[in-house]
């Protein structure tokens, strides 16, 4: 019982100290070589794009009012029919 347990810590301590070591080691290239981790990238090309799609909706919603106040204007100029 006491090996299973003795076995368990160090294959624990092992997975912590590879851990802490690929995660260390992939820092330190990432700011030695000035690139930016992938995740960063991805996140920021989507902020990207949930910006480009605000500034499309914005762009849709000022051509549908533009639209709408031609309309508008349409509407008022039209002749009514006479009641003869």
């Amino acid at each position: 019982m006491v090996l299973g347990y003795l076995i368990y810590e160090a294959v624990d301590v092992a997975y912590t100290v590879t851990t802490l070591g690929y995660r260390g080691v992939r820092g330190l290239y990432y700011w030695a070589s000035g690139y930016d981790y992938p995740e960063v990238v991805l996140e920021r090309e989507e902020h990207e794009d949930v910006e480009k799609l605000k500034e499309r909706v914005e762009k849709l919603e000022a051509l549908l009012e533009k639209g709408s106040k031609v309309d508008e204007k349409k509407e008022g100029n039209a002749k009514e029919p006479a009641d003869d």
